[in-house]
Order: C-alpha cells, then structure tokens, then sequence
C-alpha cells in the first residue's frame, strides 16, 4: 500500500509515540489513527507508521462549560456523545454526521485531518465558531487556536514528531442558540461547496 513503509509502530502512550516519532535514525515515522486517505500525500515519504489509535486521546467530554475533545477521538464519538447532543443543539454531532458514512466517520479523526491540512470538513468549521484551542505536542507542548490552522500567512501545520492532543473550548453559557448551514451539489455530499456556522447569545 505504501511502498516505503518498513515498520509498523503500535504505540500504547503518549510518550511512547512521541519517543518514536522523535527518532533520528534515518527512518520517517509519521503518527497514524485510520483515515490514512486524508494524509496519503505525508505517507508516500514515509518509512514507519507510528500508529497512536491506542493511545488515551479518544475522548470527548463536557465539564460545565469546558469541551475536551481528544486527537484520536473519531467523528463517529462526536455524533453518539449524549453531551454533546444536549448542548448547542446538537450542533457539533450534526457537524460531524455530515462527513460520508459511519464507516469512514469511525476511523476519521482530528489528528489526521488537521496533519493531512484537510480544511473542508463541517465540523471544524463548527470548532472554529467555538473559538477552539488546539494543544499541540512535540519536543514542547503548545496551545494554537485552531484558527491558526487556516491562516496562509502563518499556517500551523502539524510536523512529523507532532500530535495534535486535545481540542478545546469553553462553551457559551445562558440562552444560546446555534446552527449549521451548508451549500452542496446533494443533501447527502459528504463535502459542501460552502458551509456557515453562527452561535448566537
């Protein structure tokens, strides 16, 4: 499938896959969860993959008025999660329903859609509206919102030895309404030519 891959790296913590991709030993390792689709341009140099679908990042949680999303979370918790349903109307879930079928929606996560710069989706639209911080980890952690992500003047795009962690933002309290609108070709196109999101107090 990927003709220059010579080892496949099943990592079980954060650290363990951060020592790994860290490595300087003539490999490439690049960090994998399952939508290989959307970093296939990052994979065809790439001669280790450093799975970190085990690692404890797939969560998706509401503390108060605190979301944490984990990196390795995929689309498919997003549209279960009865927290996220319950708040915003649901507008995250919704977000995150629009991507093609649940297959693909179960191995597809933010890690790999922020390391493969796939801008197009719903649901980071919707995290933008949110004004959500992204926690990056490296050699040094740091935190950049996710807009940061979409500026071509300065483009935070994930490195190799990178793992985007977390995903977070602190949700509006009070009456709060919010909505998705999208343009495309079928009410059913996993991609829209043009989608808006507005969260209004």
């Amino acid at each position: 499938m990927f003709a220059n891959v010579q080892e496949y790296y099943h990592a079980t913590t954060l650290r363990d896959a951060l020592k790994k991709l860290g490595k300087n030993d003539g490999q490439i390792p690049v960090p994998v969860t399952g939508a290989f689709h959307l970093i296939s341009s990052k994979l065809r140099a790439a001669t280790c993959l450093v799975d970190i679908s085990a690692i404890d990042l797939n969560y998706v949680k509401v503390e108060g008025r605190k979301l944490s999303i984990g990196g390795a979370a995929n689309f498919q918790q997003i549209v279960v999660s009865k927290e996220l349903n319950s708040t915003l109307n649901g507008l995250l879930p919704k977000a995150a329903q629009t991507y093609s079928t649940r297959i693909q929606r179960n191995t597809t996560t933010l890690q790999d859609v922020l390391f493969g710069y796939a801008t197009f989706f719903d649901l980071l639209t919707a995290l933008l509206a949110l004004d959500t911080q992204v926690t990056v980890q490296g050699k040094q952690k740091r935190v950049v919102p996710l807009a940061n992500f979409f500026s071509k003047e300065n483009r935070a795009v994930l490195g190799n030895t990178e793992i985007a962690v977390d995903f977070s933002a602190k949700l509006p309290s009070g009456d709060v309404g919010a909505s998705l609108q999208r343009v495309a070709l079928t009410d059913g196109d996993a991609v829209a030519i043009l989608n808006v999101v507005a969260v209004l107090k």
